[in-house]
């Protein structure tokens, strides 16, 4: 029997609740507590870190060109891309699975356009009767489609906006008809739509400096069936700056280090706790990479590692973040991404 409109709300939020509770350990807590309302637990997936360069460098990426990782953090990047690219990235912790497909599409004379598929799985719960069998699970994931357009103006400044559509979904395997069982019995779910919007400005040509600045999920709020069952976006507004340490350059032309910083803070009354990101990139030959970054933010701050290895058609890189509340529980989160250069 289908439920009613105000008893599907209901269950959405409670339904996310235990599922942070149950499937996402402590790492949930911070990240729900951060988004400074529980509601939000549903748009969990769009506080995640992701992609193995940025992480490798503190997620300091709002100034930086990291390619489609750009997509995550400033779609303007996007905008200085040469080469067309698909790239597929993963993330483990304690508190999600995630896995992203993207390809970007750089066209000289009409701009760069992107486009990628983001699957995020936060867990399980198993589905009992009242005497404590299972009889089903309920799988709590997020699905995301994202279409990015960056351009630039002259060859200093560049700007990008990212669409992005989000469903959240409580699944169900098995009977899942328990009252006491968080879910629908017609696998629904939440969906919002957001936009991400950046600016670039490369001082090369001036100073060994670039600027960045970055608004992201930006929309409405997330709808479950109806407005009066809606819940607030994470809207973050970033700003950073990326510095090419010419000191290297003339110690060893095959050299180049690159540092980083941004600033990010949560608008509004979903937004996440204000964070510091910090980070640096060693390059050798354009082949080698290797990077260190920390991110300070309250209740998970540490540092993170990274190695890169990139040639005229592929590229891969592999960080982790080395301490935090998924390390500590003996999980501590690996990243991975494979790029193919076409």
């Amino acid at each position: 029997m289908r439920r009613r409109r105000s008893e599907g709300g209901r269950l959405f939020r409670s339904a996310a609740a235990l599922l942070a509770a149950l499937t996402l350990g402590p790492s949930a807590g911070v990240a729900v507590a951060g988004a400074q309302d529980a509601n939000a637990a549903g748009a969990i997936s769009l506080l995640l870190p992701l992609g193995a360069r940025l992480v490798g460098v503190g997620g300091a990426g709002v100034a930086g060109q990291f390619g489609a990782e750009s997509q995550l953090v400033n779609p303007a990047a996007l905008g200085f891309a040469t080469r067309r690219e698909i790239s597929l990235l993963h993330g483990q912790d304690l508190s999600a699975r995630r896995d992203l497909l993207s390809v970007v599409i750089p066209q000289r004379r009409l701009g760069t356009f992107a486009g990628s598929g983001y699957l995020v799985n936060l867990g399980e719960v198993p589905a009992t009767d009242d005497f404590g069998n299972q009889i089903g699970t309920v799988y709590s994931r997020t699905v995301s489609l994202a279409a990015s357009y960056a351009s630039t103006f002259g060859r200093d400044v560049a700007v990008g906006l990212t669409y992005r559509l989000l469903q959240v979904r409580f699944d169900c395997s098995g009977t899942c008809t328990n009252p006491n069982v968080p879910t629908f019995t017609d696998n629904e779910g939440g969906t919002a739509s957001m936009v991400d919007v950046g600016a670039q400005y490369d001082l090369r040509r001036h100073l060994p400096l670039a600027l960045g600045l970055s608004l992201r999920n930006l929309g409405r709020r997330l709808q479950v069936r109806d407005s009066e069952q809606s819940d607030a976006l994470p809207t973050q507004l970033a700003v950073g700056a990326r510095y090419d340490v010419a000191a290297i350059a003339r110690l060893d032309t095959n050299a180049r280090l690159r540092v980083s910083a941004d600033v990010v803070r949560g608008l509004g009354a979903a937004g996440a706790d204000p964070a510091v990101h910090v980070g640096a990139e060693g390059t050798f030959r354009n082949t080698f990479m290797l990077r260190g970054g920390w991110v300070q933010k309250r209740g998970d701050s540490g540092p993170s590692v990274g190695f890169g290895y990139a040639s005229r058609r592929i590229g891969f890189d592999v960080a982790r973040q080395i301490s935090g509340l998924s390390v500590d529980a003996g999980e501590p989160p690996t990243f991975v991404a494979l790029r193919y250069y076409f």
